[in-house]
């Protein structure tokens, strides 16, 4: 599903922007895919639903939290003007 809502084109553009994390030395849950969030944020922004309706789990992009808390950090890192 993420590749049809990110384009390989779109992908190619935003990915050499985002900023890399380290892992974490204390083990945890693995990080969702920045690609499958980026998915997430383009159907929000396509459907126009609420974040609580974010069918996260069908597109395989964490969680509406997740989703939001990586919008948050890429807007912070200045993603969204480089872009």
């Amino acid at each position: 599903m993420t590749e049809i809502l990110v384009s390989d084109d779109l992908w190619a553009a935003i990915q050499p922007l985002l900023p890399s994390r380290p892992p974490s030395p204390k083990g945890g849950r693995p990080r969702v895919p920045d690609r499958a969030v980026l998915g997430g944020l383009v159907y929000l922004l396509r459907t126009g639903v609420p974040w609580r309706f974010l069918p996260a789990r069908e597109l395989g992009c964490g969680s509406p939290t997740t989703c939001w808390r990586r919008l948050r950090d890429w807007q912070q890192a200045g993603i969204w003007q480089a872009l």
